[in-house]
């Protein structure tokens, strides 16, 4: 257990209301996880909508902080009422607590924790992921989004490339409230896998829909099958599951099922970064803000190949951790895979660069960040 640091004999109480709050689930779910899992000046309540029940194993939080998931299994693929409910029951779930700050994450855990702050006047931390949305609903989340920022007396953003859409999007007059708080990575104990004779090409991320560029890796994959012998591992929870079966068909259709698993959700991802050879990530929305499985292949010394995307992210480097491919490409991405594939010093070299590249990555780092920037809102 991690040994309290306690302020003037008195623990600051920060209520955290996050939809996510695990491993493996979102970008979000894992970045405030893994930060408030490493903090020891406060006293924290996460209120969370627990996707699975059974991530609850998952989870080894310090004793600072207390995590009251709710799981709404009865209606958990029907997004909207999910999400409904989870903010119903976080905002009367509230009203009980006594808390001297609020931390909202992501867009859905800002909007309760705005509610909250108005109701219980308390100071205001966002944590912000995403800010790039399309469809219908871009107005009123924008909307959302500028009265969030207007209330929150510091906003964390998880990198450049986010502050820039920020103040590109919304001005800068928040620049002054705004606080970087980089994801980071830490190898943990993890379990050797047997490592097929083909190369192993890897794929990390929950399957949401339309954004991570799965269809053009699988349609990429293709190709690389015609030049060298190789599996495709597609590792993460599928959340779409109409995307998901979409995805199947693709493999069907294109004849590669015997070349590509998908494996779902796993207890510890970086047993699959061991054994790939090349890592993927093809993303395409602007809502990726980030890209934390590209750290982390880059820490298991693994050769990269993402978007541009990412790129500005600060998640790969051309030419030093990765290969750079343009987006929904799915020849490009294909012709990165090749060249990688075929050319071992090249992974080497690539590898070893992202071994000391992430070393600037770090959530302990992140921590301390997250809970400075509690400090100065609670003064």
């Amino acid at each position: 257990m991690v040994e309290l640091l306690i302020k003037d004999g008195n623990m600051e109480k920060v209520l955290v209301v996050s939809k996510e709050y695990s491993l493996g689930v979102s970008g979000a779910g894992t970045y405030i996880y893994s930060v408030i899992k490493r903090t020891q000046k406060h006293k924290y309540t996460i209120l969370a909508n627990l996707i699975r029940p059974s991530f609850n194993k998952y989870m080894d939080n310090s004793e600072n902080v207390e995590v009251k998931c709710k799981s709404f299994t009865n209606v958990r693929y029907i997004r909207y009422v999910n999400t409904f409910l989870f903010m119903i029951y976080s905002f009367f779930s509230s009203l009980r607590m006594k808390f001297d700050c609020i931390v909202g994450n992501d867009l859905v855990g800002n909007v309760v924790a705005l509610f909250i702050h108005f109701v219980k006047r308390k100071p205001l931390v966002s944590v912000i992921h995403n800010i790039s949305y399309e469809g219908k609903m871009k107005f009123i989340r924008h909307s959302l989004l500028k009265m969030i920022f207007s209330s929150s007396s510091m906003v964390i953003v998880n990198g450049k490339k986010l502050e820039d859409d920020i103040n590109k999007s919304f001005g800068d007059c928040h620049k002054q409230k705004m606080v970087k708080v980089y994801p980071g990575v830490e190898i943990p104990p993890f379990e050797k896998i047997k490592k097929p004779k083909k190369n192993v090409v890897l794929f990390v991320g929950a399957i949401y829909g339309y954004k991570k560029g799965e269809e053009y890796l699988i349609e990429a994959f293709a190709h690389v099958l015609k030049k060298v012998d190789s599996e495709l591992w597609i590792v993460g929870i599928i959340v779409n599951r109409k995307f998901g079966m979409l995805l199947k068909d693709m493999v069907n259709k294109l004849g590669i099922k015997e070349s590509v698993k998908f494996f779902g959700f796993v207890d510890n991802v970086f047993s699959y970064y061991d054994v790939c050879d090349v890592f993927v990530l093809p993303s395409y929305s602007e809502s990726e803000t980030f890209g934390i499985p590209c750290i982390e292949a880059s820490a298991m010394g693994k050769p990269v190949v993402a978007t541009d995307i990412l790129e500005r992210s600060g998640a790969v480097v051309e030419k030093k951790t990765g290969i750079v491919v343009p987006r929904k490409n799915s020849k490009k991405l294909a012709e990165a895979i090749i060249k990688l594939l075929k050319d071992k010093k090249l992974r080497i070299r690539l590898g070893k660069n992202g071994k000391i590249y992430t070393k600037k990555f770090s959530w302990n780092i992140s921590a301390r960040k997250f809970e400075n920037a509690i400090d100065k809102v609670s003064r």
